[in-house]
């Protein structure tokens, strides 16, 4: 059931995240939402794919260049199968030059 803060008070919602993001960006990441937020943390495609497919995400934040390095051309559709999941793209453009044209995808 849905609680009052729901209804009333948007922002103090709490939100489902899943992170596919390395080890560095994770880090800052579980900082942010700390006490905030749901996070659940995936390592592969495959996991990230699971863990959408569950429904129970607001917001995934993800990493083009991150684990096993996907690229926008392999991330993008997966995350296009979850029009409602809403995508924070949290990369570091030091990485290769690749990630700059993920970014832009």
């Amino acid at each position: 059931m849905p609680s009052l803060a729901d209804h009333i008070i948007p922002s103090m919602r709490r939100v489902d995240v899943i992170a596919f993001l390395p080890d560095r960006l994770l880090q800052t990441l579980r900082v942010v939402v700390a006490g905030r937020h749901e996070l659940t943390t995936v390592a592969t495609m495959a996991e990230l794919d699971a863990a959408l497919r569950q429904g129970r995400a607001d917001c995934a934040v993800v990493d083009p260049q991150g684990p096993g390095r996907p690229g926008a051309g392999r991330l993008g559709p997966l995350l296009a199968r979850y029009p409602g999941v809403h995508v924070v793209v949290y990369t570091c453009l030091l990485y290769t030059s690749d990630a700059a044209d993920d970014l832009t995808r």
